[in-house]
């Protein structure tokens, strides 16, 4: 039963960060100008790590320590029927509210991309009733989903062989799967030192997430005004580095759960910056293939880090100690800064 439990989990989660990839590039393209994709991949991003940060608050405060198993089991059910209800209210507000896309092309840009959309259309309805025997409508179907495969297949290929796409979703990537690993290891680190402080933990992972909402906000504003995507990231990386190094000493040697929290929460918040510079600058770096296509790839790149490295950091955890956990953490967000040094220099964009 828990590991079903924890399957469907793992299901829903899966679900949601597909969304969560493939959304703030496509919203920027769609409704906003080129002088706005920063600001937009942070909002959105933002908007999604205020819920994440909600999930850590909500959690401590429906689910609690108890002795008695069946206790525990009630909270579970009663956190899992709130959640859905507020899942529920989300989606019937999105698809009575949300259009795909607006009445008039945000920018000149998008608006010659949808032109040529136009043209490759009545080019296949065209070659479509050149054909006399099948319906019309039928033989226009097929072709178009032919002419959209062929192009998507093709898309794919170009970003394969895309040097600084495919360095920004390694780094990408990496970064996220920290992310996630210090999610699901978080309780499990404290809890060891600070017994009984399950609500401060939460509390912490509370904070540091709403953090890196204003972070993501304050950087796409930066991107905006800078288009500095290397220069930005670089930053970021020596930062984050910094404050992990930090809450890794702290936590061999200093045992003060108050800058112990306050490390964590400073490495979240630069940390999670990266999310809107790798999405804008890869949208960039791409133009003009569509963001759908390098999203999904973005989306199985993290998808298999997040696994692995998930996997791992527990398995050490459960079977070494901390300190091995962290210096491998730290030796991954190293390996993601060296690579960060051979993406290209912004003025070349």
């Amino acid at each position: 039963m828990v590991t079903f439990f924890v399957l469907a989990g793992n299901v829903f989660c899966a679900l949601s960060i597909s969304g969560y990839m493939f959304l703030p590039p496509k919203l920027g393209q769609n409704w906003f100008g080129e002088n706005e994709q920063g600001r937009v991949n942070g909002i959105c991003i933002g908007f999604d790590m205020v819920a994440t940060a909600l999930g850590f608050f909500h959690s401590t405060q429906v689910i609690h320590n108890r002795s008695d198993p069946n206790k525990t089991k009630s909270d579970i059910k009663t956190l899992v029927l709130q959640q859905l209800i507020a899942a529920g209210v989300a989606m019937v507000i999105t698809c009575v509210f949300s259009q795909s896309k607006p009445k008039s092309p945000p920018s000149a840009k998008e608006e010659k991309r949808l032109e040529e959309e136009k043209v490759n259309e009545t080019s296949v309805t065209a070659k479509a009733l050149l054909q006399g025997e099948k319906n019309d409508f039928e033989i226009d179907i097929k072709m178009e989903a032919t002419n959209n495969k062929a192009e998507f297949w093709k898309y794919i290929k170009i970003l394969l062989k895309h040097k600084d796409f495919l360095l920004i979703i390694h780094i990408a990537s990496i970064t996220l799967a920290v992310e996630i690993l210090f999610e699901m290891i978080l309780n499990d680190i404290l809890i060891e030192k600070f017994p009984g402080k399950e609500k401060a933990i939460g509390m912490v992972g509370f904070v540091a997430i709403v953090l890196g909402f204003f972070s993501n906000i304050s950087v796409g504003y930066v991107i905006d005004k800078t288009k500095a995507y290397k220069k930005i990231t670089n930053i970021t990386y020596i930062i984050a580095l910094l404050c992990l190094i930090a809450w890794t000493l702290l936590l061999q040697f200093y045992h003060s759960f108050i800058l112990l929290g306050a490390s964590f929460c400073l490495f979240v918040f630069i940390n999670t910056s990266y999310y809107v510079t790798s999405t804008t600058h890869m949208v960039v770096v791409t133009n003009p293939i569509p963001p759908g296509s390098s999203s999904m790839i973005l989306l199985i790149v993290t998808a298999f880090y997040g696994t692995v490295i998930s996997f791992a950091g527990s398995f050490l955890l459960k079977h070494t100690n901390a300190l091995l956990v962290n210096i491998s953490i730290l030796l991954l967000m190293s390996l993601a800064f060296i690579m960060t040094l051979f993406l290209r220099k912004d003025k070349t964009y």
